[in-house]
This record gives C-alpha cells, structure tokens and sequence, in this order.
C-alpha cells in the first residue's frame, strides 16, 4: 500500500487508522483527567470552610498567625444574627439549618436539585432562580421569611424546612436541634 498523502477538509488526513491501543490510551487519559478532577474536588470541599492565612515576616511568628485564622463562617453568622433580627425568627434556628445543609458554604444537593446553604429545593420553589439560592444573604432571608409561622418552635421549623410532609426526616429534625442548643 502506497502512502499516499490526501486531502481532507483542507488538512492532511491521518497516514494510519486509529487502533483499539490508541482509544485504550485517549479513555486512560480521559479516566486520569476525571481522577485527578475529582481528587481536586475533594480537597476544594475539605478546606473550604477556612480562610487562607498569610504567614508574614518570620516563621517564629506562625504561632500568631494561627491564632487569628477565623473560619469563614464568622461572617456568614453576622449575616444570619442580622437577617434573623430584621425578619423577627431566632439566628439560631438559620445558623441550625445553614450549618446542618452544608456547613454553610455553597454547594449543590439534591442530585442538583437544590442550591445554596440553605439548600433551597428549586423544583418544589420554581420562582427562585440558583443564582438567588446561591447568594447566602438573600437566601437566609428567603429561609427566615418562609420559617416566620415556626418562629417559636425549631422542631417546626426544621422540619418545614427540610419537607413538612416528609415522615422520615426526624433525623434532620434531631441534627439541627443538636446545633441549635449547641449555640
């Protein structure tokens, strides 16, 4: 057989036939990439919650540092004490929920069903939009407006939260009351 160069879309065409050792290579490349993505993944969500600290000047010094290293949470706890003033519900009951969902940092659920900190069910509230979910002082406001009516009971509370008509879930019930009479 001649090897004879031929024209393709303006390129050259390939001078061989793509093999099984050649797909075998690419789908070992396309695991790696996976592999090495979700390792990444991993590691994003173990040390999200924490603000880098910047060590300055001399290692000595580090101690120090450490000490000040707050998580990023301290904030988010501002914004929970300050929406649940506003909106008249107990910060405790938010701080419960936002820290049972997940932690309160961003982040899908729900098989992508359910966004933010709050974990707010889009499907069951079509009117919000992931962004607004995402967005965690709009959403505790969102969460402590639709919670108004359970103000004075965060069993209730919880579970609207969580799907009053769920039977099953007095184990998220249980989680959050824990947190709840932690603060």
């Amino acid at each position: 057989m001649r090897n004879i160069k031929r024209q393709w879309n303006g390129e050259f065409a390939p001078k061989r036939k793509i093999t099984r050792e050649d797909i075998k290579n690419l789908f070992g490349k396309i695991v790696l990439t996976i592999a090495v993505a979700s390792f990444a993944q991993i590691i994003t969500d173990a040390f999200s919650e924490y603000e880098p600290i910047i060590v300055q000047e001399y290692v000595y010094k580090v101690k120090e540092v450490e000490a000040k290293a707050q998580p990023v949470n301290s904030g988010k706890q501002d914004i929970v004490k300050k929406v649940a003033e506003n909106e008249g519900v107990d910060w405790k009951i938010l701080w419960a929920i936002c820290k049972v969902e997940t932690g309160c940092i961003n982040k899908p659920g729900d098989g992508g069903k359910s966004y933010g900190a709050f974990q707010i069910h889009l499907p069951s509230h079509p009117d919000i939009t992931p962004a607004q979910a995402n967005n965690f002082e709009w959403a505790a406001t969102w969460t402590a407006q639709h919670l108004k009516k359970y103000k004075d009971d965060p069993s209730m509370a919880f579970k609207c939260h969580n799907g009053i008509g769920k039977t099953g879930n007095q184990w998220y019930i249980d989680r959050c009351l824990k947190v709840y009479n932690s603060l």
